[in-house]
């Protein structure tokens, strides 16, 4: 849960523009953005990871304590990131959505869903909870003014159709890359 807060406060603070699910073995040729037009149009994508409770536990609340495990069995927590975006380097404006969802599976996670969607609803009213799937999200509209200096540390192909970045940028664990197609 706290990760999710800081999810979102990182989506206010900092330009989330571009995920999705990068191919290995692709053939494209990246560089650095140098002009915000290269950017101009609508992206998409998505990226997800899956860590057991343990590990999330590890790396986003602080701890693991051993005696948790009968408690959580193995559960598993599924996090994803969907973005839908629109620049407009005409006007450098951006707008969309990012929304962020967190799942979780297996474990004891039937028992244990009411205390968990109970701490979900306490974040707000812009968590939205399942319970045919055991998961909360949140949604962030973007519509922001944006300089060439928001989108350092983005890489985009060739082609101009593909960007992407570093999935730790949005707080994943491990160096995969996010990547957002041109729609």
């Amino acid at each position: 849960m706290k990760r999710l807060l800081g999810l979102s406060i990182l989506l206010l603070a900092f330009v989330f523009v571009f995920t999705g699910c990068d191919s290995n073995g692709d053939s494209d040729s990246w560089s650095s953005v140098v002009s915000v037009e290269h950017l101009n149009g609508s992206w998409q994508g998505s990226y997800s990871q899956t860590m057991p409770i343990k590990d999330y536990m590890e790396t986003y609340e602080g701890g693991w304590d051993p005696s948790l495990q009968i408690v959580y069995g193995d559960m598993n927590v599924i996090s994803t990131v969907d973005i839908n975006t629109t620049i407009n380097s005409d006007i450098m404006r951006q707008t969309g959505t990012v929304r962020v969802t967190e799942r979780f599976s297996g474990g004891n996670i039937s028992t244990l869903w009411p205390f968990f969607k109970q701490g979900f609803e306490a974040i707000g009213t812009q968590v939205q909870v399942n319970d045919d799937n055991y998961s909360m999200s949140v949604i962030q509209v973007i519509n922001q003014t944006v300089s060439l200096a928001d989108f350092a540390g983005l890489e985009i192909n060739q082609n101009y159709n593909k960007v992407r970045f570093r999935a730790s940028e949005f707080e994943f664990v491990g160096n995969d890359y996010i990547v957002l197609n041109k729609q």
